[in-house]
């Protein structure tokens, strides 16, 4: 046999050992590659998943009469880079200078990076609004106008570039969709002029009033500004889902860097989760996927009660697990965790704590409280496992199609939204825990984030899931910072416990 002949058998016998003729192991990329759209924040890397704290730190306080010391400290910013923190968001929002510089050069110190809170930017454009009796797109103004408002916009937070942790600003929280035009303007001016800082605005969840989600902002002057009468106004008003409305028309008009936004799904008074925290996850992951947005979401870290409104309670370790790993499965590439240490000087988030109705990862004291231990541990298993989702880009989740445990599920997914496989993946199966799986493309291979989605009759059981496939392949898998192979038309992830987790990559 001459040597080209010897070639083409080694080619052939190559190829069919690739493409699982024979029964052999399916290996190679089986998707084309995307190009994924996390965002990635300078100061921690691009493959390192954003893990933000709202709100930095505050300097010595007062709180009903008893002095409390900093926690802009080495001891508390050194404990939490062990947590995870990686980017610290509201320097700047108590106004107080020699604070907003302190915490920026711990910032610097310990490599984190910072966003710049101030309320000023959203009043400009709102001032301009009302003077006008409408909302004016920013490209609409004169140039005087324009000017005006860049001027303010930027003079409030250059001042603090400088520091190398400065990664972009906070500009506003959960205005209702009337702001998405400001929003919008605001994020292009900055990408403009500084395309590598991140204008970060966070939504209202789907909890939310209706006149929350068309006007939260406007203090009551909707009617003259011409937006009751607005085609998305009426949409919101009328429609079931409301919510899916509202991101959308966020996502088109805002066009946002990232898209955010908190609703606490852990509250007094019940063992389960709020029932619309499933669908507010496939509505986020459905438009960021086709607006190509990167997913970030905030993360209920402790209790409060907040009159009006939240009555949070304190979560356990399988409840953090568990609105963190959904989030995961569900394609977000960012966590904001609220809160990690105290806020304000008196209220719900500081005072409260000395009574013990409310409570974070830090106290007023700068000490860490007892559910530190428990986000650290989900949090280090997300440190395992961020590279490959970070790169990655998501497709959909599948779910454990046993009618049996989905009556037993603190939640489920949406009838007819799960897929029904995912290449080499043909289904899940347990015999006692509904799971989830967020279905990824990583550059072309299957990954599978495989959750635990704990039931109610069965909160502290371990469970075993199993991956089934449509023919033998080979992958590895990583869960609780262990990294192990596999070969076979199956894989078992055993001991997984609810609300916990595990990656698996087909290569």
């Amino acid at each position: 046999m001459n040597s080209k002949k010897i070639l083409a058998a080694v080619l052939s016998a190559f190829v069919l050992f690739s493409t699982g003729c024979g029964g052999k192991i399916k290996t190679g990329k089986v998707m084309e590659e995307e190009q994924p759209y996390a965002y990635t924040v300078s100061q921690v890397g691009d493959t390192v998943m954003p893990i933000m704290s709202y709100i930095a730190p505050m300097g010595e306080v007062t709180v009903d009469g008893q002095k409390f010391p900093s926690s802009i400290t080495d001891g508390v910013y050194s404990k939490m880079n062990e947590l995870g923190i990686n980017l610290m968001d509201g320097v700047g929002f108590y106004g107080n200078e020699e604070w907003a510089q302190a915490n920026l050069e711990m910032c610097d110190k310990y490599g984190f990076g910072a966003l710049i809170s101030a309320g000023a930017w959203w009043s400009t454009f709102y001032q301009r609004y009302v003077a006008d009796g409408k909302i004016t797109p920013f490209a609409e103004m004169i140039e005087t106008q324009q000017n005006y408002i860049k001027n303010i916009f930027f003079n409030s937070f250059e001042k603090y570039m400088s520091h190398k942790s400065f990664a972009g600003i906070n500009y506003t929280d959960e205005m209702g969709i009337a702001a998405a035009q400001s929003i919008g303007d605001a994020t292009r001016l900055l990408k403009e002029k500084y395309p590598d800082k991140l204008c970060l605005n966070n939504c209202i969840g789907s909890g939310a009033s209706i006149p929350l989600m068309q006007y939260n902002g406007f203090n009551g002057n909707e009617n003259g500004l011409e937006l009751t009468t607005s085609e998305i106004a009426q949409k919101i008003a009328t429609e079931s889902w409301r919510w899916g409305t509202y991101v959308d028309h966020y996502m088109k008009t805002a066009e946002p860097q990232v898209f955010s936004y908190d609703d606490y799904p852990w509250r007094k008074g019940t063992s389960k989760i709020v029932p619309r925290f499933m669908r507010e996850l496939e509505t986020a992951a459905t438009y960021c996927s086709q607006y190509k947005v990167p997913f970030w979401n905030f993360i209920q870290t402790g209790m409060w009660h907040a009159p009006g409104s939240d009555n949070c309670r304190t979560p356990s370790y399988s409840e953090l697990a568990y609105q963190i790993n959904a989030s995961l499965a569900f394609g977000a590439q960012g966590l904001e965790c609220f809160l990690i240490s105290p806020v304000g000087d008196s209220g719900e988030y500081s005072s409260a704590t000395l009574t013990g109705e409310a409570k974070f990862i830090f106290d007023l004291n700068g000490n860490t409280t007892d559910l530190y231990e428990p986000l650290k541990k989900v949090f280090d298993n997300v440190k395992s496992i961020d590279e490959i989702l970070m790169k990655s880009v998501w497709k959909g989740v599948m779910e454990t199609e046993s009618l049996e445990l989905k009556m037993n599920a603190i939640q489920t997914i949406s009838e007819g939204y799960a897929l029904k496989d995912f290449n080499q993946v043909t289904s899940l199966t347990s015999d006692n825990a509904y799971a989830v799986a967020g279905c990824f493309n990583y550059g072309g291979y299957t990954a599978l984030y495989v959750m635990n989605a704990n039931t109610d009759k069965i909160m502290s059981d371990n469970s075993e899931i199993t991956v089934n496939f449509n023919q033998k392949v080979k992958g590895y898998t990583l869960f609780d910072g262990k990294k192990s192979e596999f070969t076979g038309g199956s894989f078992t992830i055993k001991n997984i416990a609810p609300g916990e987790a595990a990656l698996i990559v087909i290569d």
